[in-house]
């Protein structure tokens, strides 16, 4: 049973890499962003974190969908254990571990819906830099582009929102 907790953590926090690694590279386009001057080069950068993204999001998607699955089945368990070993201080080192594990699978789903939202204030940020004068169409265009690219993290093309996850 320890062998299978420490499979769980240790698998959850690959999860969790994965998805620190792609609100890093989001965050890393928006420092590069505030120093461009040209707007098509956003505009390709952009459509290269995005293809990044959704590789990686379909990539591991079965194990998104595994972690659901194991929350699901997870809290019903811990629930009855809790109540079979009674309502007191004993029964909580035996339910420890299974919770803890759970909550990592919790966090885990939280940091990957981050990103979408994370991707949803990208165009935000993009409206308030100045690109120079006679720029603001464009700028417009890079707007409504990345606003309406649909970036993020995605379970079976499912887009995965803070909203959704709560």
């Amino acid at each position: 049973i320890v062998l299978i907790g420490a499979f769980a953590a240790a698998w959850t926090y690959c999860m969790l890499y994965v998805c620190r690694a792609l609100a890093a590279i989001i965050d890393r386009f928006c420092i590069e962003l505030t120093h461009m001057q040209d707007t098509a080069q956003a505009m390709a950068r952009w459509n290269i974190l995005q293809a990044i993204m959704l590789k990686t999001s379909t990539s591991v998607e079965w194990s998104f969908i595994a972690m659901l699955f194991a929350i699901g089945f997870s809290v019903p368990l811990l629930m009855a254990d809790f109540l079979t070993l009674g309502a007191q201080w004993g029964s909580l080192p035996p339910i420890a571990p299974g919770a803890l594990i759970m909550l990592l699978f919790v966090r885990a789903f939280l940091v990957a819906a981050s990103i979408t939202d994370k991707c949803a204030r990208v165009p935000f940020l993009v409206n308030s830099l100045c690109f120079g004068s006679g720029m603001e169409h464009r700028r417009h265009l890079l707007v409504s582009y990345i606003g309406g690219s649909g970036a993020g993290f995605y379970v079976c093309d499912i887009r995965l929102t803070m909203a959704m996850a709560m």
